[in-house]
């Protein structure tokens, strides 16, 4: 069994300033002793990712003992979360250098690490109620490669073609704080507010936003595109209790569901159209037949 060098555990506590990994959780897992305050109290442990034995979860049999013991393949949690982890979660983000893979509970490969990011991070858009950043509306993952991203679903199926150079409209990027103090809380809470147009999804219509060029449309958490990418910008107004959303062109904007009206009819136009070139009466038949 490959247990990590002392060094990996205090490197995996210390870079995470002693908190809870799980983004759910982020409790303190280090503080004073009251028996012997020159030494500290340490409610929390370095887990594998992938498990070190055969059969543990996520093991990954092509991995090498120092790639098992290494700060690669360690978190940082706290000793709720760290006995939480195995037992509730289905899907493991994997990383193996600088690339991104999933695995199951089981250790099943469901992407292979070959990805540059796999996931957004939920934080940067507080409009929308995201529980996980890897899993999108409970089927989409989002993944990118060679700087364009797609999606595959929860079984590793490829669902939207690496097409896209963002998931979301982003207005504002990821900052990270680097104040301290009172002043670190001031500019926290000025880098979430400038969070506050960012938009990711459209949960009436199942829809995710992409951006292609400087175009933006929406797909379908099963990869189905709605509405092109071709336009410039999407806003949000609260109407009568419900939000509603904009697809804009230069200074001229369509509400979202105005638009799905218009391709529903349009689309029903041409499925009509087609319809009635194949129809041909009895007399025309009659002529053709006369012709051959």
């Amino acid at each position: 069994m490959s247990v990590p060098p002392s060094s990996v555990i205090r490197a995996l506590r210390e870079r995470v300033g002693g908190i809870c990994s799980n983004p759910d959780c982020r409790r303190f897992t280090t503080g004073p002793q009251k028996t012997h305050k020159d030494k500290p109290i340490i409610i929390g442990q370095a887990a594998h990712i992938c498990a070190a034995s055969p059969g543990g979860p996520r093991h990954d049999p092509n991995m090498t003992e120092a790639q098992r013991s290494s700060i690669e393949n360690g978190i940082w949690l706290c000793n709720n979360c760290a006995k939480l982890i195995d037992r509730d979660a289905e899907l493991w983000l994997v990383k193996d250098e600088d690339y991104y893979g999933i695995l199951d509970k089981d250790g099943n490969i469901i992407l292979h690490r070959e990805f540059d990011k796999i996931g957004i991070n939920p934080e940067i858009f507080p409009n929308d109620s995201i529980n996980n950043g890897v899993i999108l509306l409970d089927n989409a993952i989002p993944v990118m490669r060679n700087g364009k991203w797609g999606l595959f679903n929860k079984k590793g199926e490829y669902i939207l073609a690496f097409d896209y150079d963002e998931i979301g409209y982003v207005t504002a990027r990821e900052q990270t704080s680097t104040s301290t103090g009172n002043k670190k809380t001031q500019e926290t809470a000025t880098i979430q507010e400038s969070y506050k147009n960012n938009l990711l999804l459209i949960e009436d219509i199942n829809g995710i936003i992409v951006k292609r060029g400087a175009r933006y449309g929406v797909v379908t958490a099963k990869g189905t595109i709605l509405i092109e990418p071709t336009y410039s910008k999407i806003t949000t107004e609260l109407q009568n209790g419900q939000l509603q959303y904009y697809l804009w062109n230069g200074n001229t904007s369509q509400k979202l569901e105005y638009v799905m009206q218009q391709q529903n009819q349009e689309e029903e136009t041409t499925d009509s159209s087609e319809t009635s070139e194949t129809n041909i009466t009895e007399d025309e038949v009659e002529f053709v037949n006369m012709i051959e």
